[in-house]
């Protein structure tokens, strides 16, 4: 049941929200089913079930959870396109939603005749969409395209006409799915500063992504469903480190039990104020590449902390060692070795070479083992890093005696936001103000570090 009345302060209001679909095994047996005497033919799907939250007016709520959890249910009852199955709705204001791509378009009509259309269905009159047209044809910046069919646009130009159409329309709710992620960073960096324009005037957001430090900057509070069911619902901190955790340690088998300990876990983390370090003996990644070797090979990798315990969870301004151990198989001169670490895309974050092309290789005799220690001053923004490396002889730069990827994985969290951007958090102390050559810090109790493993 959808409502209107609302309290003036809460914008949306879920009370037990559930969505139910019918499904059947052949096509044939919708038919049967509605004939005498042939029974039930059909069972049902609960897509979504038990949903209950309250969204205050301006803030913005991040829901993350893994495919198939329920997500894009959740933001079509909210946007309208879905009836609820059983549960109450309640909410207020005009509802601007970018779900799937191209959602909301007709692709015969051109861009403007789609502003129009989306703008009517928002509820506005010619009149009002007329005042603001040029403002949104200038931040989807598609040119001449304006006056093409959307049929003939290209996956970026859709998306970047429909968030314009959205956001510059005024709504009182935003509902941004996935579809950000199809335009370019630039774009990417536009919307979200439309989007903290928004919040300011009072819009609310809702924001779907799989990237957790979007969910840390941009959202005050978080939601984390999984296979339906509301399973955590806190601060942007608890429900990042919680699906993290998730992703990489819950069997759909077993869900409930780890769950639950998972719920724990962060609820005492974030109690302590300090996700601390430790070891989570179910982060192992799984798209771990192992190349052929070829004298020598990479028999494990590790990371410790600094008290030198092995470790794969570790706050984000915490130092922390990566330890590769080698073995070869024969007589090697000029032995020169890397190690990198990338993010979810692949993108290599940063990395270390030893000895340096300017130095010389290490000499090691067939059958021997040893270790080799890259250390890091942290700082690595929250989210999931990929550890990887390779070794080879100076002489032969492009054969590797061996070379891994994915190897171990590193989860970085942070217990309070960092006053940073990007995807590495570089700060070694607090800004500063220079006031006739003395230097005043924003924060004289804590000028920050920057501490490296000796």
């Amino acid at each position: 049941m959808y409502s209107k009345h609302v309290e003036d302060n809460i914008i949306i209001r879920a009370n037990n929200l559930g969505k139910r679909y019918t499904i059947y095994e052949k096509p044939i047996d919708r038919l049967l089913e509605a004939l005498p005497f042939q029974g039930k033919k059909s069972r049902d799907f609960w897509a979504l079930r038990k949903i209950s939250f309250e969204l205050e007016r301006g803030q913005t709520l991040g829901i993350v959870g893994r495919n198939g959890s329920g997500k894009s249910t959740l933001l079509q009852l909210l946007s309208g396109i879905l009836t609820p199955s059983e549960g109450d709705l309640q909410t207020q204001g005009r509802i601007g939603a970018l779900l799937e791509l191209g959602s909301g378009f007709n692709p015969e009509f051109s861009g403007i005749e789609n502003i129009f259309l989306n703008g009517s269905v928002l509820g506005l009159s010619q009149d009002e969409i007329q005042d603001n047209l040029q403002k949104i044809l200038d931040f989807a910046n598609i040119g001449e395209f304006a006056s093409q069919a959307v049929k003939t646009y290209s996956s970026g130009m859709s998306v970047r006409l429909a968030f314009a159409v959205q956001a510059l329309l005024k709504p009182d709710i935003l509902i941004v799915d996935e579809a950000l992620a199809v335009g370019d960073e630039l774009f990417q960096k536009k919307c979200y500063n439309h989007i903290r324009r928004l919040k300011e005037q009072g819009t609310s957001i809702l924001l779907v992504t799989h990237n957790s430090h979007q969910i840390l900057q941009h959202c005050d509070v978080a939601l984390l469903l999984h296979q339906g069911e509301q399973i955590l619902w806190g601060t942007p901190k608890l429900i990042t480190s919680a699906y993290q955790r998730l992703m990489s340690s819950c069997p759909d088998g077993n869900w409930r039990d780890s769950i639950q300990q998972i719920k724990e876990q962060c609820s005492v983390s974030e109690e302590n104020s300090t996700p601390g370090s430790y070891l989570d003996p179910s982060l192992k990644p799984d798209t771990s590449e192992n190349y052929p070797e070829q004298g020598g090979r990479i028999l494990n990798v590790s990371i410790l902390n600094r008290y030198e315990e092995a470790i794969n969870s570790l706050d984000a301004q915490e130092p922390f060692c990566i330890v590769f151990e080698y073995e070869v198989d024969r007589d090697c001169e000029g032995l020169q070795f890397g190690c990198h670490i990338a993010n979810t895309s692949g993108l290599r974050i940063t990395g270390q070479g030893f000895p340096g092309s300017q130095k010389p290789g290490l000499k090691v005799w067939a059958g021997h083992r040893f270790k080799l220690q890259f250390h890091f001053s942290g700082n690595l923004q929250p989210g999931l890093y990929f550890i990887g490396g390779g070794f080879w002889e100076e002489h032969a730069p492009e054969t590797y005696l061996h070379r891994v990827l994915d190897r171990a994985v590193l989860r970085i969290v942070s217990a309070t936001p960092l006053n940073s951007m990007g995807i590495c958090h570089l700060t070694t102390r607090d800004p500063e103000v220079i006031w006739e050559g003395q230097a005043v810090s924003s924060d004289a109790a804590g000028a920050g570090w920057n501490m490296n493993i000796e």
